[in-house]
């Protein structure tokens, strides 16, 4: 198998497998060029256009203070893989990763405390709404809430066996949550309570964004893109210009981003209506990715993957010459 392009049917199936494969890494403690990072990086959080996290393999966590270029890497003092990362603030922000972990930092990682999720399930993505309303998300139907800033977590797992991925909160506290088997679940109440809305697809869906109460794109398998106009109540499909599994998605005012394996990145100018395959230099094909954010309604954003992959998001272009140097 080669470890650096990961199909996985079932998510963490894949992360396991790659982190198995590469093997412990070595900890660096100063600022590195993030073409020196070899850890999978799984998940991204720009706070700011200068203030960037992203989490990954044997409890990787760097820090970047000038929006993605160096990276400092934090001690979380855990070696499981991490999935998910959100901040609130410049100083305070959430990690969620394999076997229930949740680690809480409220120095900009300087230091890390784990919180009691109350669950052994792998939670592959996490959100905040502030310091005090947060959701996260795994397998078989994992779904933990808290209204304390983490202090206490309750479960809210529906009951149905299905590996959930992704999850957004807005201001109103609506809430969904994207999964197996086209799994959508919407909720009303800050997560409390949850209903799931027909999507017309049995694919995986692995990455979500809505742009407000009402808007929003859903992607996965196979290229799967589907999108509401009614808050997730229901789902169109849209003609995707990739087969390729689609792993993350962001809208950001009028700008949209998603990608996926094989270095596939998608881009949109019409807040997710439509979507066009990047250009790319061919060695990205060699990578998969999986963290987007954005900041400054998507003019700047960073893209993270396989193999220490990261990539910056400047206006309507990804900076690949940075990483990949034309000759």
């Amino acid at each position: 198998m080669d470890s650096r392009r990961v199909q996985p049917w079932r998510l963490w199936v894949g992360i396991v497998v790659c982190t198995i494969f590469l093997g412990w890494q070595p900890e660096h403690v100063a600022a590195q060029d993030g073409a020196r990072i070899r850890d999978h990086l799984y998940a991204v959080h720009m706070f700011s256009p200068t203030e960037v996290w992203t989490v990954g393999s044997f409890g990787a966590i760097y820090h970047s203070k000038d929006g993605g270029k160096q990276w400092t890497k934090q001690d979380g003092k855990v070696i499981e893989p991490l999935y998910g990362v959100r901040f609130v603030t410049e100083k305070e922000g959430w990690i969620s990763g394999k076997s229930g972990i949740i680690l809480h930092s409220t120095d900009g990682g300087a230091t890390w405390e784990k919180q009691v999720s109350g669950t052994t399930h792998h939670l592959f993505n996490l959100t905040f709404l502030d310091n005090q309303h947060g959701v996260a998300v795994g397998d078989f139907g994992t779904i933990v809430v808290t209204s304390d800033g983490g202090k206490t977590w309750q479960d809210k797992t529906p009951g149905e066996d299905v590996f959930l991925y992704a999850v957004q909160m807005t201001s109103s506290g609506k809430s969904w949550i994207a999964g197996e088997r086209g799994t959508i679940l919407v909720s009303e109440d800050f997560g409390q309570s949850w209903q799931k809305k027909a999507t017309g697809t049995e694919a995986t869906l692995l990455g979500m964004s809505f742009a407000n109460d009402d808007w929003g794109c859903v992607v996965g398998m196979d290229g799967t893109i589907l999108q509401s106009a009614d808050g997730g109540s229901s789902w169109k499909p849209y003609e995707s210009p990739v087969q390729t599994a689609l792993y993350n998605v962001i809208i950001d005012g009028q700008k949209g981003w998603a990608a996926g394996d094989e270095g596939v990145i998608l881009t949109s100018n019409d807040g997710g209506k439509n979507w066009s395959l990047v250009d790319a230099p061919e060695e990205l094909s060699l990578y998969w990715i999986m963290g987007i954010s954005t900041v400054q309604q998507g003019a700047m954003g960073v893209l993270t993957g396989s193999n220490g992959l990261t990539l910056q998001i400047l206006g309507n272009t990804v900076d690949f010459d940075s990483r990949f140097k034309r000759h």
